[in-house]
């Protein structure tokens, strides 16, 4: 956590505890954009970076520390304002443990609210790092559009066929005369890809407001797309949910744990405000007490003096305290606010996500049946053509595993993985 340099400073003035507290209570929302921008069909934790990788580094609460940059044909990753680190072939995990180690206990200049200067240190605890962007797959062979196609986790090789066009050699089509069966089927494809991807999403938003169960996903069937496509849809999806709400009971423990900090300063200003009401009190009494010992001439003008001097200092230790309960009131004012508005906020944040899902669904179907009829027309079934022998494409991927690379034939469902260049190939059609 970023904190004070001096907590006992900060105590009293308030300044630097404001600061650390505001920075610790965006803690969880940085960590919570962070767990959901690792999901992949391979966990963050086993990815290896390599060269053409962009990674993004947050240090919360502080933006002028935080920035992205790609990791160099070298493999050293050079970001702004921390000390280049090297990350070939390592695991964004083990790049971040060395950014923390040399970046923990610097100092940074900041200003709290009131505009008081305060010095806090870097805590390495504080420092993120995620895959920002991975390195594009290229595409080549008998694609509409070969090249780089952006690569995202659970990407399979029909949905890198489908970013690339679809497949440009299609005999069957081509031989009825419709020049435009390519691309319509392309879109088909495309369009199915993206239904059953939305389609999956509409279901984690549904189990994390309570419409859905975790333990009943949608099936191929109610994807709109084959079995191991489905599966590995259901299975991105399942790790969101179980991401968001391992966050969510972090968040809500966060929320507790603050509330709880809360009532026990309460609880001790409380103590200290009754300790100095009674030292308050006391100095009233002995200012009467020492007015009629001068009356009498029994001590001095200057003891009376010290009695007063002590009265004041003692009412404004008092006024002290009592600021200081009303800022914690208003601190506790303010979280709880938020621990009661939490759900709300979810569920309402859910329903937006399944709206607006619904209406591109909505999208996706109409243009998925104009692309439909438009091979009708041309006497074509776009169903069986997806499907059919003859336009089955076979595709050879060639991958970097380490300083060697390696090629493979691979399935038309298996996962791509990031920097992977795939050569697509028709089959000639089964006997």
């Amino acid at each position: 956590m970023v904190t004070a340099m001096s907590k006992n400073n900060a105590m009293c003035c308030g300044g630097a505890d404001r600061v650390a507290r505001a920075r610790a209570l965006r803690t969880v929302m940085f960590v919570a954009g962070l767990a959901l921008a690792a999901i992949g069909d391979r966990a963050a934790a086993a990815y290896l970076l390599q060269p053409g990788d962009i990674v993004r580094v947050l240090v919360v609460g502080m933006a002028e520390l935080s920035g992205a940059a790609p990791i160099d044909n070298d493999g050293m990753l050079r970001l702004p304002q921390f000390t280049p680190v090297e990350a070939d072939g390592r695991t964004v995990e083990a790049v971040q443990e060395d950014l923390r180690l040399t970046t923990a206990g610097r100092l940074v200049r900041r200003f709290d609210a009131a505009g008081t200067p305060v010095m806090l240190s870097v805590a390495g605890s504080e420092i993120y790092l995620t895959i920002d962007q991975y390195r594009p797959i290229t595409m080549n062979g008998a694609v509409v559009r070969p090249g780089a196609v952006p690569f995202r986790p659970g990407m399979t090789v029909r949905a890198a066929i489908a970013e690339a066009g679809g497949i440009s050699q299609l005999q069957n089509a081509l031989s009825t005369g419709f020049t435009g069966a390519p691309d319509a089927l392309a879109q088909v494809r495309a369009l199915t890809q993206e239904r059953a991807l939305r389609r999956a999403e509409r279901w984690r938003h549904q189990v994390l407001i309570g419409e859905a169960r975790i333990d009943a996903p949608p099936d191929a069937a109610a994807l709109g797309v084959p079995e191991a496509a489905a599966a590995s849809l259901i299975a991105a999806q399942s790790r969101l949910i179980t991401l968001t709400m391992e966050q969510r009971a972090t968040e809500d423990s966060f929320l507790e744990a603050a509330q709880k900090q809360i009532n026990e300063r309460q609880t001790i200003l409380q103590r200290q405000a009754e300790t100095q009401q009674g030292a308050v009190a006391a100095d009233e009494e002995d200012l009467v007490r020492v007015q009629r010992l001068l009356e009498r001439g029994v001590v001095p003008q200057d003891r009376l003096l010290d009695v007063r001097r002590a009265q004041v200092l003692s009412a404004t230790r008092l006024l002290s305290t009592q600021n200081d309960q009303e800022r914690v009131a208003l601190d506790a004012i303010r979280i709880a606010n938020e621990a009661n508005s939490t759900a709300p906020e979810r569920t309402s944040a859910g329903l937006t996500e399944i709206v607006s899902l619904d209406a591109r669904l909505s999208d996706i179907e109409a243009r998925l049946l104009a692309a439909k009829e438009r091979l009708a027309m041309a006497g074509l079934d776009a169903e069986a053509m997806m499907v059919t022998a003859g336009t089955e494409p076979s595709a050879l991927v060639h991958r970097r595993n380490g300083a060697e690379a390696e090629v493979m034939e691979i399935r038309l469902d298996e996962l791509v993985e990031a920097g992977d260049v795939i050569e697509i190939d028709m089959r000639a059609p089964t006997p």
